[in-house]
């Protein structure tokens, strides 16, 4: 018997790892940028996040973010500014580059989670976001 097949975790992890390894892929053919990079932009554009602030939203670790960051910043996607009313804390901000980015990216976006998700249809794509969510606001209660 099969067992790894009959569990849930088992083909979740396995299907993260595909679309996380095809997101990578893609997006950096597509825009020069990995999907935590995407995942920046797409933080600091909506809202305007600090550098602290895009760690926590995001899960990733602070010396993470530092490196994501250092990165970035070299490839001219996005400048840190330090925050006057507390100069310990950086709010991070796209630059034209990066925002140039972020508006290709969104014009592609469905196509792009079409690759992303094959062969899952629009509908189904629709239903792991909907679900994922659901996971993710149940631990914030945890």
């Amino acid at each position: 018997m099969d067992y790894f097949h009959l569990t849930a975790l088992f083909p979740f992890e396995r299907a993260f790892q595909t679309v996380t390894r095809r997101a990578d892929v893609l997006l950096r053919k597509m825009f020069g940028c990995g999907r935590r990079e995407m995942w920046i932009l797409l933080c600091i554009t909506t809202n305007g996040r600090s550098q602290r602030d895009v760690g926590a939203y995001l899960g990733l670790h602070p010396n993470v973010v530092v490196k994501l960051l250092d990165g970035m910043e070299e490839e001219g996607l996005l400048q840190r500014r330090r925050n006057r009313e507390d100069r310990r804390s950086q709010s991070l901000e796209a630059t034209a580059k990066g925002r140039s980015t972020i508006e290709k990216y969104m014009a592609e976006r469905v196509g792009i989670l079409r690759e992303l998700f094959a062969p899952l249809t629009d509908a189904q794509i629709s239903q792991w976001r909907d679900l994922s969510l659901l996971i993710v606001k149940g631990s914030e209660q945890e």
